[in-house]
């Protein structure tokens, strides 16, 4: 029951952020900001995030190491691309639906993990 609620909950908030990058790129067509620092690091290490979990790099390091890890990076995707929102839509957007793609991702791992 809760999975459906957190599944309902995301596929929400995904289709807010794709009704404002809509909104914003037809106000701004010719517009475009550089990204921040901080966006560009949070996007980083999420894209990383992801080859670790693919190649299953994550299995080598500790767990408790490897939560830190991917709840920090999802963590900061959110923060820093909900700060960023205003300078950088485009990126801020990408950056948060990965966020919410890695949080999901794991949730899943741990529903599969604690069958």
């Amino acid at each position: 029951m809760i999975s459906l609620i957190l599944l309902i909950f995301c596929l929400i908030v995904f289709g807010i952020l794709i009704v404002l990058f809509i909104a914003n790129h037809q106000r701004n067509k010719g517009k475009f900001n550089k990204p921040h620092w901080t966006l560009l690091l949070s996007l980083f290490f999420q894209v990383l995030l992801f080859v670790m979990f693919f190649t299953t790099q994550l299995e080598k390091i500790t767990e408790a190491l490897a939560d830190v890890l991917w709840w920090g990076t999802v963590m900061c995707g959110c923060i820093f691309g909900v700060m960023n929102f205003k300078k950088n839509i485009y990126l801020s957007t990408i950056t948060v639906m990965i966020s919410f793609a890695l949080a999901g991702l794991m949730l899943l791992m741990l529903g599969i993990t604690s069958m």
